[in-house]
């Protein structure tokens, strides 16, 4: 019955690619969400499957960002009549739309684990790999020639300075720890990619040096200047293995606070309208429900709050409007 459901789930596992899953695990008529709808919300706010229409699905949405952003499970209850103080755990939010009905809807992110790519073979970089690998990173390494039976324990090797075959995305941050083997080419294919980190293991010498070579080849200085090097956070580091306990404290401290930032991604998506009456995000492209208001559409996520609107315009019109839920635990 929900093949395609678990079908999606797994490829998007296997690509390492963030999502939520959302699951009605109760439903009172007459609302359309029955129990064990399921939907996949990916970060871009497709859904697929079906948990409900109308405030439900973008309440939902709502809930499923945050979740992305936290990385926190939440039972979302939406009814005509939520009361002030929920029972523990549920996250209480107004039915606006006429249809009715009570749904409790179960949230919960898949995030991936953060994706560690090491290149070069250096002994840092095998630091790297025996520290990653307790945290249970998924660990890629590149280096020429390199091959599995020299790393045993990463994931993939790549015996290239080549990074094609390697899905890079935000949830990737890459270490250039080739110390002299030919560091210019691969900090030139780290700073291309998509990574929300690149570091290089150098003494500042050795930066400066390596730099100013890259900035005469047409290099932009912006993207030299992104670079973390020298590499990891400032613990007095002596050893190798402490040398890559401190980077991975750097990539920890990185992740946690930029790897589910939606904020840029949401700003640049001119589909997103929220909706006047309640706050909910609505697609402007996939509205049932639009008026036009001094020249202006507006769109909304349900007919209840349309009506709302149209018996009261200038309540609403062009002021920020509070979201209907009530979000504490």
């Amino acid at each position: 019955m929900h093949e395609n459901f678990y079908n999606l789930v797994a490829r998007l596992k296997s690509e390492s690619i963030p999502f939520v899953t959302a699951t009605v695990v109760r439903s009172q008529a007459p609302s359309s969400g029955k129990a064990g709808d399921k939907a996949v919300i990916t970060r871009d706010g497709t859904v697929t499957g079906w948990v409900g229409g109308g405030c439900v699905q973008g309440i939902v949405l709502n809930e499923a960002k945050a979740a992305m952003r936290d990385g926190k499970p939440r039972l979302v209850r939406v009814s005509p009549e939520p009361v002030e103080n929920p029972e523990s755990g549920i996250i209480s939010y107004k039915m606006t739309c006429h249809s009715g009905g009570t749904i409790d809807v179960y949230i919960e992110p898949q995030l991936p684990n953060p994706q560690l790519i090491i290149i070069g073979k250096s002994i840092i970089g095998r630091s790297l790999i025996k520290v990653a690998r307790a945290l249970d990173y998924n660990i890629s390494l590149l280096a020429q020639e390199a091959t599995r039976d020299q790393f045993p324990q990463v994931d993939q090797v790549v015996p290239e300075i080549n990074l094609e075959s390697i899905n890079v995305g935000p949830n990737t941050y890459i270490v250039v720890a080739t110390q002299g083997d030919q560091d210019e080419k691969c900090i030139r294919a780290a700073i291309d990619s998509e990574a929300s980190y690149v570091a290089f293991i150098a003494s500042r010498r050795k930066r400066d040096a390596v730099y100013l070579s890259l900035l005469s080849k047409g290099v932009e200085q912006k993207k030299l200047d992104a670079i973390k090097s020298p590499a990891g956070l400032d613990i007095n580091a002596k050893t190798s293995d402490e040398v890559a306990i401190s980077i991975l404290a750097e990539i920890i401290q990185t992740h946690h606070g930029h790897s589910m930032d939606l904020s840029k991604l949401e700003s640049e998506n001119s589909d997103i309208y929220i909706n006047p009456v309640c706050g909910i995000e609505v697609s402007k492209t996939k509205a049932l429900h639009i008026l036009e208001h001094k020249e202006e559409k507006v769109y909304f996520c349900c007919d209840g709050c349309k009506i709302l609107f149209e018996k009261d315009p200038d309540k609403y019109f062009g002021k920020t409007p509070e979201v209907i839920g009530m979000p504490k635990i």
